[in-house]
């Protein structure tokens, strides 16, 4: 179906977007005319059908505008991290030569920069772009998973609002006039599907919080209850700090907020049991839990009434191999990897993806039940080790090792060992700020005399990991 329906499905009196920091709030219709004028902008700077638009900023109405026009022009939405090095940014540029940046923390000077903050009022000298692009443009988002550089996951808009219609009937969450907060960044797949489309497929309203910071948790359920938002998607690491902050309360009283809050979905990295639990007793909410990748989107959900520790029941659509790790065939597969440092591969989607997760399927449930890949999720992150490795590795180490290691509050956080004569702590953290975008800096660094090794030469990393305990 065309994105373009979903709007002029939607009555005008609709509510569409409310910024909680500016007060401002559109409709469906209001939304659809501004962001056709952003298109014509766009245009204007030099936008066309199949150029691609790097987007690097923080939730708000012009993102959306943006987003919405790029779509309309035809051209490809490519999500930036403004925590990349300029290293980094500046070689998936090298890859991908966009047209135009929409930064609002970034300067880049390989291309023309577009400022949300400055949208609205240029936008306010054109006449809105007629027509709509017949074309489904690609979507690229980057993810770290195993490899030593960021891969681009390549995937049309089309295949995006197919799944989130697949999806939302499955969870039975496809009523609409729900609200709808938004709590992941913009520079975030999630935060583009998730918070984005999925809610105009079904007709919500979203509540923008520009970012989900630890300043925000004093605050958040008062945001919650005077915008009557009845939607939460959250990640384990925000549901971490909700927890953390209510336990640290002077007077902690546990509130109830399943009157108001009727759905509240999770997703992106495991959900510790106890996490799950406390959530409950200090607001009354069951969580209900996802499991998703950038590359296959939808695997599974967890329905209300759900007993069992899965990731939930398995989507229609797809079909699991666990003998080997979980692989997974599904029509939504990627298009292809866009490689930086190497060829793009291309997917079938009539083959088996492999997620490095290892588990099993009972009763239609997947378990979750171990990692087969070197992958560290800190954040909801996907974070590749041996990429940390090789930008840290000196001629001053011998030997070096990073791992994940548990953290109430992200998930994991980044531990690195190394094998050196001298104590290189602040040499390497110094070189991991230039080296190193601030997700993948290491938390902590620990020399040690030898490093654990198998009868192969291969290090053992569950002994670091069981040393740092």
């Amino acid at each position: 179906m065309h994105l373009e329906s979903f709007f002029n499905n939607n009555n005008n009196n609709n509510n569409f977007v409310y910024c909680v920091d500016t007060a401002r709030k559109l409709n469906y219709g209001e939304f659809l005319n501004l962001s056709r004028k952003t298109a014509s902008l766009l245009a204007d700077l030099g936008v066309s059908s199949d150029d691609r638009v790097f987007f690097s900023t923080t939730n708000s109405i012009e993102l959306y505008l943006a987003w919405l026009a790029t779509i309309i022009l035809g051209a490809e939405i490519v999500l930036i991290d403004p925590n990349y090095s300029d290293d980094l940014t500046e070689s998936i540029f090298n890859k991908l030569n966009p047209i135009l940046f929409v930064s609002e923390q970034k300067e880049f000077s390989l291309c023309k920069v577009l400022r949300p903050s400055e949208l609205c009022k240029l936008i306010n000298l054109y006449k809105p772009y007629v027509g709509f692009s017949m074309k489904n443009p690609n979507v690229i988002s980057f993810t770290s998973g195993t490899e030593s550089l960021p891969k681009g996951v390549v995937r049309d808009v089309g295949s995006y609002i197919d799944n989130a219609i697949k999806f939302s009937s499955e969870v039975c969450i496809d009523s609409p006039n729900k609200n709808i907060l938004s709590t992941f960044p913009g520079y975030y797949l999630g935060g583009f599907y998730n918070l984005f489309l999925i809610p105009i497929v079904n007709g919500w309203k979203i509540t923008i919080i520009p970012d989900f910071s630890p300043a925000l948790m004093a605050r958040f359920w008062s945001i919650v209850k005077e915008n009557s938002v009845d939607i939460l998607w959250l990640v384990p690491s925000i549901i971490n700090l909700l927890n953390i902050f209510e336990s640290r309360k002077r007077e902690k009283k546990n509130q109830d907020f399943s009157s108001l809050v009727k759905i509240v979905l999770c997703g992106t990295a495991p959900l510790l049991h106890s996490s799950r639990e406390q959530f409950k007793e200090n607001f009354g909410l069951e969580i209900l839990e996802n499991y998703a990748l950038s590359e296959t989107l939808f695997i599974s959900s967890q329905h209300y009434g759900d007993k069992n520790h899965s990731v939930g029941k398995l989507m229609p659509y797809v079909e699991i191999n666990s003998a080997q790790g979980i692989e997974v065939k599904t029509p939504y597969l990627l298009n292809k990897y866009l490689i930086l440092d190497g060829e793009d591969k291309v997917f079938d989607s009539s083959e088996f993806f492999n997620t490095g997760d290892i588990g099993e399927v009972i009763c239609k449930n997947l378990m979750i039940t171990g990692r087969k890949k070197d992958v560290i999720i800190k954040g909801g992150i996907n974070i590749s080790p041996k990429y940390i490795e090789e930008q840290l590795d000196n001629i001053d180490i011998d030997e070096i090792a990073v791992i994940g290691a548990p953290d109430e509050i992200s998930g994991e956080k980044i531990i690195c060992y190394y094998v050196s004569s001298i104590k290189l702590d602040s040499k390497l953290r110094t070189l991991s700020k230039s080296k190193l975008s601030s997700i993948f800096r290491p938390d902590k660094f620990i020399k040690i005399d030898k490093m654990p090794k198998t009868s192969s030469g291969k290090t053992i990393k569950k002994q670091l990991r069981d040393l740092y305990k």
